[in-house]
Formats: C-alpha cells, structure tokens, sequence
C-alpha cells in the first residue's frame, strides 16, 4: 500500500551532518519504495501545516529531534487531521518544556535507540520502536572489559576511535583526552 508522506527534515544532495544523513535515506527509500513524498525544511513547517488543512498527507515524518516545536506541530496536527505522526528520535531535546506539553497525544510512533521517561511523557499514546540509528550503544563499552564489542581489534591491542561530531563540551570529550 502507497501512502502520501510529508517528511520535516533539513535534507542536503550530500549530506555531512548524521540526522541529514538519516533525514535523507529514509526520504530517498521511501521514494523508492514508490511513496509520494512532500519534504518539508522545518524552517515551512507553519506553511506546510496550513497546506496539510486542505489535503493532509497520509503520515507526517520528524525526521530529527524532537524538541518543543516537533511535540507544539505534533499536538496540532493530531489535532486537527486525520493524520498519523511519527518521530525519528534522533536526538530528543526536551529538557525543560512547560507543563502544558506533558502528558499530551502527539506521536503517533516513536522510532529511538531507547525508550526514555521524557519521550514517553510527551507523546502518551506513541508505539514505541526501538531502533538503533547510528552506531548500536551495546557496541560501546567502557573500559577493558572482557567482553568488548571487538573481539578482534581488542586482541590485537587496537584503539577503536569514536566519532562524537561537533566539538562541544556535552559531548564527553573529557573521556577522550583522559583516554590519549
């Protein structure tokens, strides 16, 4: 079954940023699979939206986040379309939302490496689908356990590099310069 989809997400031709990747090979093999997509930067999402009142895509796609403004659109389009919401839970930001965004029907599916306490507070009513996107955490151990995620590299005394993206300081790149 062909389904109309409208994907938010900021999608690049070559993309470097890991949700862009992410945002741009779900809407590539969507498009394959022979769905006809609205992509939709979150910059026209008000727009879009005000579109969607007239003819609603089957399913809306955050393809990155969510934060507040992927839960306020979510609520709204639950609201006021027929329309199943699905969030791409690639890196949740909701630290700090007001209590009027608790406890509310947003998401329809949340697909995350791992259910969490504050992705479950916002979207009350969400199918959980977990899913790693990027890199498996069980992959990543800490420390020289026996039980290292590779086998072959650790026998070989080999460093395995992490890439943690942008340099900044809530990335833990205190662990890494303790590690050099």
């Amino acid at each position: 079954m062909l389904f109309k989809l409208a994907v938010v997400a900021e999608h690049r031709p070559n993309p470097t940023e890991g949700f862009r990747v992410v945002a741009g090979a779900l809407t590539e093999g969507l498009r394959r699979a022979g769905h006809r997509i609205d992509l939709v930067e979150p910059k026209q999402l008000r727009g879009a939206m005000a579109r969607w009142l007239v003819n609603p895509p089957d399913v809306v796609i955050f393809a990155h986040g969510p934060g507040r403004g992927t839960v306020v659109a979510s609520a709204l389009i639950r609201r006021l379309m027929k329309t199943k919401v699905i969030w791409i839970a690639t890196r949740p930001d909701l630290a700090g939302l007001p209590s009027w965004l608790q406890s509310r029907r947003t998401a329809h599916g949340v697909i995350c490496n791992r259910v969490r306490d504050d992705l479950q507070s916002v979207a009350i009513d969400a199918e959980f689908v977990q899913q790693y996107i990027g890199i498996a955490p069980a992959r990543v151990a800490a420390g020289g356990d026996s039980a290292h995620p590779w086998p072959d590299l650790a026998a070989e005394g080999r460093l395995v590099v992490l890439h943690v993206g942008h340099l900044r300081s809530n990335r833990g790149l205190e662990v890494l310069a303790r590690a050099k």
